[in-house]
């Protein structure tokens, strides 16, 4: 993921989410970005791979 995409991300959700939650989008060049305001959230995803990548908490992106 981008460091452009990433803030965008991360702005937008502390704009919208202000008592907490999280969300997640992708680019046109498919750069995921998930930002999310508490200790942890499920997330995942799959690329063209077809391999699944899930993490719960910010240190296992």
């Amino acid at each position: 993921m981008t460091p452009e995409l990433r803030k965008a991300y991360t702005d937008a959700l502390d704009r919208a989410l202000q008592a907490g939650g999280g969300a997640g989008g992708l680019d046109e060049q498919g750069n995921i970005a998930m930002s999310y305001t508490g200790d942890g959230m499920y997330r995942g995803f799959a690329k063209q791979d077809g391999q699944a990548h899930i993490f719960i908490y910010e240190d296992e992106a």
